[in-house]
């Protein structure tokens, strides 16, 4: 149907998605922040990322006096930049599109960081299982970022139950030996 704008139910319905934009916003700093925190103190990175926002809209002015009356879903897009002076030609300059610049063992650890700052985030309590599932994406990174990565989720062990998968037997191998050792 048609939408009016003098409808005060069209009017309350633009204040939630303003909200709902506000709120994630807010969200998305917090969770970048966290994710920072990570990159500089966990895997030793001298990266910045943040998120910018499209916000959710409703009812997109299309042309002159031409609304849309449809919901477009927010747009969530990662930028980042480089914090240390090895790059001075980039130094602290935004990075709009992160894989044409970081190798794809950097991607992996911003991603990891940005996925346990989520992680972090989470809703818990006793009546939920508390499980981490891991799939094959320390693949990329060399073994320093590995070692530093499977201390991070042997962690979680104390607390919940950690499922790692991979075809890389020595990366099997390598946890299972640091499992053991952690449990003595």
């Amino acid at each position: 149907g048609h939408t009016y704008k003098q409808d005060s139910k069209y009017s309350t319905y633009q204040n939630l998605i303003s909200d709902f934009n506000d709120q994630l916003r807010k969200q998305l700093v917090d969770i970048a922040n966290e994710a920072n925190n990570k990159l500089k103190n966990d895997f030793n990175l001298d990266v910045k990322i943040w998120f910018s926002l499209e916000g959710a809209q409703f009812d997109k002015k299309l042309a002159n006096r031409v609304f849309d009356g449809q919901l477009h879903a927010p747009k969530i897009i990662l930028q980042a930049s480089v914090i240390d002076s090895q790059y001075p030609l980039v130094e602290k300059q935004t990075i709009f599109h992160p894989r044409s610049f970081f190798n794809e063992a950097k991607l992996t650890c911003m991603a990891l960081a940005i996925r346990l700052a989520f992680f972090d985030r989470k809703y818990r309590s006793d009546e939920c299982a508390q499980i981490v599932f891991v799939d094959d994406l320390l693949i990329s990174l060399d073994m320093c970022h590995r070692r530093t990565v499977i201390e991070i989720l042997l962690n979680f062990c104390v607390t919940h139950q950690v499922f790692i998968f991979t075809h890389d037997k020595a990366f099997f191998e390598y946890v299972k030996d640091n499992e053991v050792l952690k449990l003595k």
